[in-house]
Order: structure tokens, then sequence, then C-alpha cells
């Protein structure tokens, strides 16, 4: 699922950017980069994600939720601020 989804992300970043695309360099070797850049991305939001996961099991439960709803308004917060395709986006993923 992960695979599928980073996959599709890539292509719609290599599309949005064809304009610099090299025709210098190998078409292969382009997609990789990109994929790459975007592998290291989720990995990056992953680990935030693991981080704040960990840190709320840390926390005593009636900590813990309201620990959860502050950060969901604050998320939410985020997204509405967000243009109507990047929300799009943004809820596609989350």
């Amino acid at each position: 699922m992960v695979a599928q989804e980073l996959t599709q992300i890539t292509f719609i970043k290599l599309w949005e950017h064809r304009h610099s695309f090299s025709l210098n360099l190998s078409a292969e070797l382009q997609i990789n980069r990109k994929a790459k850049l975007i592998w290291i991305d989720w990995l990056r939001k992953e680990s935030h994600i693991r981080a704040y996961r960990s840190y709320l099991t840390t926390l005593p439960k009636s900590a813990s939720i309201q620990s959860q709803l502050e950060y969901s308004d604050s998320l939410n917060l985020a997204i509405d601020q967000l243009s109507p395709m990047k929300k799009s986006v943004c809820y596609g993923l989350c």
C-alpha cells in the first residue's frame, strides 16, 4: 500500500516538474532520484509519527487523550489553511 502511494506521488511530482526534466540525464536516473527523495520524505514523516506515538504512550491516560485532542486540533487547523488541491492530497494520504 505504501509503495503504491509513494510510486503515485513520484509520478505526480515528475509530472508537476516536467519542465525541469533533463534530456542530458537518463529518464531512469531522474525517476530514481525523485523516488529516493520522496521515500526519504516519507521516512522523515513516519519517524515523527512514531516518535509522537511513543511520546503518547509515556503520558498518563488522561494527559494522553488531552494531547491527542490538541494535536488533532492543531493538525486540522493547519490543514484548513492549505489550498483546496493540497487539502485533497493531504486527506488522501492522512
